[in-house]
């Protein structure tokens, strides 16, 4: 049962999120143009995993404290792995650039492959990559839909004092 992976799609205030969990914790998480239907939970694991992802979705569109996640990252190579923990450190509101973070794992001269990882992040949204960008503060590239017209918009939101309903109602 360890191998068993279940796609599961979560309405958000932005768009659908689908999200692929394992046993372990979460593999996947991409926002998509349509709701998918979601598969068949397979474990008490998951699906806790996949409830943790809900009250993650849910606090972080209304400001709250966030609940912790667990990721099974186990896919990736160690540099991505490791890129991917900084960036689980930058808080909500804060930006840090693409050599920033290279600094912050040891790898000073590695910009471009950090900006590599951001544009293979498997897990957006939860494991920050909208808040990487370049180092004269423009808001660069985003993978994630809608490109960086959604990474512009959810700075702007992490950035303003109020839930996400409010802030799109301005």
């Amino acid at each position: 049962m360890n191998d068993s992976l279940v796609n599961w799609c979560i309405d958000t205030p932005l768009a659908p999120l689908e999200i692929q969990v394992s046993n372990n914790g979460i593999t996947k998480a991409t926002f998509v143009k349509k709701f998918l239907q979601s598969g068949e939970v397979v474990s008490p694991s998951i699906e806790a995993h996949i409830l943790s992802v809900k009250q993650w979705i849910e606090a972080y569109f209304m400001k709250k404290d966030l609940p912790m996640l667990e990721f099974d990252l186990a896919s990736l190579t160690t540099f991505h792995r490791q890129v991917l923990r900084q960036l689980c450190k930058i808080q909500i509101g804060m930006t840090v650039s693409y050599s920033d973070l290279a600094h912050l794992c040891s790898r000073p001269k590695a910009a471009r492959a950090v900006g590599s990882v951001m544009a293979r992040n498997p897990i957006g949204l939860m494991i920050p990559c909208h808040r990487v960008v370049q180092k004269n503060g423009s808001i660069g590239a985003y993978s994630g839909l809608k490109g960086p017209k959604t990474k512009k918009l959810l700075l702007a939101f992490e950035s303003q004092n109020s839930s996400f309903n409010e802030f799109m109602s301005r």
